[in-house]
């Protein structure tokens, strides 16, 4: 920080050269004529109005497709993300929407395609191991954020019983391989998707199943909050919640084949809709 207070004032909101009388070109005027206020709240808002209808696309459009509405009907959408968050304004991305987007005009937004079969997982120690379908175990090389899928049920997953429990699950079973998953996204790639003032926004569909919230999060729930941020009812309603695990490894994973990655894009959307104000998401 600049301890001269000269110096400081130069930076304060419509500072006015004291030799030239010619105001400073701040940020904040910046924003205030490029972005106004009103514009990129309504923006926000549309966008994310918009957007939710992306949830209740389903497959009744493709009768002909018997394994899309099997898979389909087993799996409950659930967007995440700064569109459905409140958070994104297409105005502010030009610059990065010219460099990394080769259509423009066209944002992708997550939809978790969460599991019904399998719910509420949790850790391997946890309720009555002899019946735990899904439970989570991590080992010394799992990265922090990750974790492993393991059954002691293995023959739910058609694993063989002679191996010691809990049985490691791969993701090929768990989440597939993919080809079925596709054969959604291509029936529904016509229907999925919104428009809104010239942007496209799709739909970009995520395998999950829910869990309950990890143990290595723990601090998230228990540490000192100056400001009260968030209450104790949101908190309550986020671990309650619980977050999901997807199809995701890290890059030095070196269990690549088993290891998935903790989303928490639902609690992030709990806390920008029942934590935050309009202006302040």
């Amino acid at each position: 920080m600049l301890s001269d207070p000269k110096k400081r004032e130069m930076f304060v909101e419509d500072y006015i050269d004291p030799y030239c009388e010619i105001p400073s070109l701040h940020m904040s005027y910046l924003l205030k004529k490029m972005l106004p206020i009103g514009m990129v709240l309504n923006d926000a808002d549309r966008f994310m109005h918009t957007c939710i209808t992306l949830e209740y696309t389903g497959s009744d459009e493709h009768p002909d497709s018997t394994a899309a509405n099997s898979l389909q009907n087993a799996l409950t959408p659930k967007l995440i993300g700064d569109v459905i968050d409140g958070l994104y304004v297409h105005h502010m991305l030009w610059k990065e929407n010219d460099q990394e987007t080769d259509h423009k005009g066209i944002v992708n937004v997550p939809l978790l395609m969460i599991c019904k079969l399998v719910t509420n997982i949790g850790n391997v120690q946890e309720d009555d191991q002899a019946t735990q379908i899904l439970c989570l175990k991590k080992d010394k090389s799992t990265h922090h954020g990750f974790t492993g899928l393991f059954t002691n049920n293995p023959s739910y997953w058609c694993i063989s019983a002679a191996q010691s429990r809990p049985v490691c699950v791969p993701k090929i079973i768990t989440f597939g391989d993919k080809d079925e998953f596709r054969e959604i996204e291509n029936n529904t790639s016509s229907t999925c998707k919104v428009s809104s003032y010239g942007i496209w926004f799709l739909s970009k569909h995520v395998i999950a199943f829910h869990c309950r919230w990890p143990a290595e999060a723990t601090e998230w729930i228990t540490r000192k909050r100056q400001s009260n941020w968030p209450s104790d009812v949101v908190i309550d309603t986020i671990v309650t919640d619980g977050c999901h695990v997807i199809d995701k490894t890290h890059p030095k994973s070196l269990n690549p084949d088993s290891e998935c990655a903790f989303c928490f894009g639902v609690a992030e959307r709990t806390l920008c809709n029942e934590a935050l104000t309009r202006e302040q998401r």
